[in-house]
C-alpha cells in the first residue's frame, strides 16, 4: 500500500500567531452568537461536515483512488481507479474527492444566506470560485475531473440538507435558542483554554 501525504502543508507558520488568530476567531464567534444564531449554525455546521468531515476525514483517507500523477497512464506505479471504486492502493490523502474543490464550493453556504436580491449573484460567484479552486488542482495533475465534480455535488447536498434542517423544513426547523445553545456547547468550552494558552505564549515572548 502506498501513502500519498500532502506536500503543500505550510511548515514555518509561527505558532503564537496561529493561536492568536484562532483565539480571535473564537472570541468573535462567541460575542456574535446571540446576534445571528441561525446564520452561524449553518456556517459552522456545513464547514465542519463538508470540507472537514466528508472530504478530508471520510473520503480522502478511506477512498483509495490514486491521484492522476500516480497512475500508469501518466507513468506512475498505480492502477487507475474510477471514482466509484475505493479499492485503490492509496492509504491517505487520496484523490477522491478534491479537498480544495469542497472548500471552494462550500462558499455556497454563505451564498444561500445572502439577501434574496443578491442571492443569484452570490450563488454564481460561489460556483465560479469552487470550480476555479478545483480546476486549479486538476491542471496540476493532483485530481481527476470527477474528483472536482463530486466534491461540489457532495458539498452542495450537505449545505442543502443543513439549510433545510435549520430554516426550511417545519418538522426539523430549529429556534434561535436551540441553535444558540448548540453553538455555545461547541465553541465556548474551548474559548477560555485557547485564550490562556495565547497569554502564556505572549508572556514567554515578552520575557522577564
Amino acid at each position: 500500500m502506498s501513502a500519498t501525504p500532502s506536500s503543500g502543508t505550510p511548515r514555518d507558520f509561527p505558532a503564537p500567531r496561529l493561536w492568536s488568530t484562532l483565539a480571535l476567531d473564537i472570541r468573535f464567534a462567541s460575542r456574535n452568537l446571540r446576534r445571528t444564531p441561525g446564520l452561524t449554525g449553518v456556517i459552522i455546521t456545513t464547514l465542519a461536515l463538508g470540507p472537514g468531515l466528508m472530504a478530508n476525514v471520510i473520503l480522502k483517507d478511506n477512498w483509495g483512488r490514486p491521484r492522476p500523477a500516480e497512475v500508469t497512464q501518466f507513468n506512475g506505479p498505480e492502477q487507475f481507479r474510477p471514482w466509484w471504486d475505493p479499492r485503490g492502493n492509496c492509504d491517505r490523502n487520496c484523490s477522491f474527492v478534491a479537498g480544495e474543490g469542497a472548500g471552494g464550493f462550500w462558499t455556497l453556504a454563505p451564498a444561500a444566506l445572502a439577501p434574496p436580491p443578491l442571492r443569484p449573484l452570490a450563488y454564481a460567484a460561489a460556483f465560479a470560485f469552487g470550480t476555479a479552486a478545483g480546476f486549479l488542482r486538476l491542471s496540476g495533475g493532483a485530481h481527476f475531473f470527477t474528483d472536482v465534480v463530486f466534491s461540489g455535488v457532495f458539498t452542495f447536498l450537505i449545505i442543502w440538507i443543513a439549510h433545510g434542517f435549520i430554516y426550511r423544513w417545519p418538522r426539523t426547523r430549529l429556534t434561535d435558542e436551540q441553535i444558540e445553545r448548540a453553538i455555545e456547547h461547541v465553541v465556548l468550552p474551548v474559548h477560555a483554554p485557547i485564550e490562556r494558552g495565547v497569554e502564556r505564549l505572549r508572556g514567554r515572548r515578552a520575557g522577564p
